[in-house]
């Protein structure tokens, strides 16, 4: 594999990022730590942190000859040891996660992080999260129809308190098959295999990962990091050029953590 470019970086700082990014001979992995729903810390960091070190710390003991459910399980039994340990019985661990094995040439895909391939982008978007992010736009989008600035909603995002329930409860849908609002999650419970998504690549194929912080990845980093910028001059609280579950706030450096990578098969 031919390494072009890669980037990770926190909403905050990359002391409290919760994307990951691992990178060996035989794996490349961006991992998406789920933002907890709680105040809890664990030796001073979110379950989302905790998640996403658990699983880059599993992939260093990987054989890249394992298929993608036995990676999957391996990963899921040790956030779910960690789970146990804590002892807590709502905060669960979780994390997302796409990855290239080399061994198998293929992209494996479990969560929401996209990637490209020659140009072409796929996307893993939640339905939960298209209902819960419209809901806070259109809350927000009222309230700056009733007098409220754009700068009184970056300082207390009242759209995003409003979805607060929906959010805290969000874990309900966690790996649920029975149910559009379901989506995959590594959560150290039940997984399913049939929310893997695989893609198949050869040699000298272009390929990006991306979590989530990006609004759409582009061919290059300059490129997806030029378009975030621009959403965000333009639409700070992303609540109309581009939609989601929270926006800008004071001191953050965008509205979620980003990570990228882009490479040669």
């Amino acid at each position: 594999m031919q390494i072009k470019e890669y980037f990770t970086k926190g909403k905050i700082s990359n002391d409290t990022n919760e994307d990951g990014l691992y990178i060996s001979k035989d794996i490349i992995a961006v991992i998406d730590g789920v933002t907890s729903k709680t105040s809890n810390l664990y030796d001073g960091h979110k379950s989302g942190y905790v998640a996403k070190e658990i699983v880059l710390d599993t992939l260093k003991h990987i054989d890249p000859r394992s298929t993608f459910e036995e990676t999957l399980l391996h990963i899921n039994n040790n956030l779910f040891k960690y789970h146990k340990e804590i002892g807590k019985e709502k905060e669960y661990f979780s994390a997302q996660i796409i990855m290239y094995n080399n061994y198998y040439k293929e992209i494996w895909n479990f969560g929401d992080s996209s990637c490209m391939i020659n140009g072409h982008v796929h996307l893993h978007d939640k339905l939960y999260d298209e209902i819960t992010s419209n809901a806070r736009a259109l809350y927000d989008n009222l309230l700056l129809k009733q007098g409220y600035t754009v700068e009184q909603l970056l300082e207390k995002d009242l759209g995003a308190e409003y979805i607060k329930p929906l959010l805290k409860n969000q874990y309900l849908y966690d790996n649920n098959i029975d149910s559009p609002y379901g989506y995959p999650v590594l959560n150290g419970q039940e997984i399913h295999f049939n929310h893997l998504i695989k893609y198949e690549v050869k040699k000298g194929d272009e390929v990006v990962l991306a979590s989530d912080g990006y609004p759409l990845i582009k061919p290059t980093l300059k490129e997806s990091e030029r378009y975030l910028n621009d959403i965000l001059k333009r639409d700070p609280l992303c609540i109309n050029k581009f939609v989601t579950t929270k926006g800008l706030k004071k001191g953050y450096k965008s509205y979620d953590d980003r990570t990228y990578v882009r490479f040669i098969v």
